[in-house]
C-alpha cells in the first residue's frame, strides 16, 4: 500500500480515511491508497503557500510514484484552482473546504 501525506504509518494514519483528495488513480488496477489529500499541498504553518509536483509531503514509497506527470498535472491543478477559490472566497488556502475544492475540480474534468 502506499501511504500519501501521512509521515510516519502508524496503525491510527493507516486506519485514516481521508475525504479530501484531490487525485484519484483512474486505473483500475490501482492500489487502493492512492489517493492525494489537499492537506499534501499545504505546508504545515503556513497559511498562503501551496505546494504542487514533486515535493508535495508524502512518505518516501509514494513519493517515487508521485513524480510522474499525471499526478504532477493533478496537484497543479489543484493547486491552481485552490488559489483562485482562496482569492473568490477572500480566505487562507489552509482554510478551504476541501469538498468545495473537489467539486470545482470535477466540473473542470478532473478525476477526484
Amino acid at each position: 500500500m502506499v501511504y500519501v501525506g501521512m509521515g510516519e504509518k502508524s496503525d491510527e494514519a493507516k486506519s485514516m480515511l481521508f475525504h479530501s483528495e484531490v487525485y484519484k488513480d483512474p486505473r483500475k488496477d490501482a492500489p487502493p491508497f492512492y489517493d492525494i489529500p489537499f492537506r499534501c499541498l499545504v505546508p504545515v504553518n503556513m497559511h498562503n503557500l501551496l505546494v504542487a509536483g514533486r515535493p508535495i509531503s508524502a512518505t518516501h514509497e509514494a513519493a517515487a510514484s508521485l513524480r510522474v506527470i499525471p499526478p504532477c498535472y493533478a496537484t497543479g491543478q489543484a493547486a491552481g484552482t485552490a488559489a483562485a477559490l482562496s482569492v473568490r472566497e477572500n480566505r487562507q488556502v489552509s482554510k478551504l473546504d476541501p469538498q468545495q475544492l473537489r467539486g470545482l475540480l470535477r466540473e473542470q474534468g478532473a478525476i477526484v
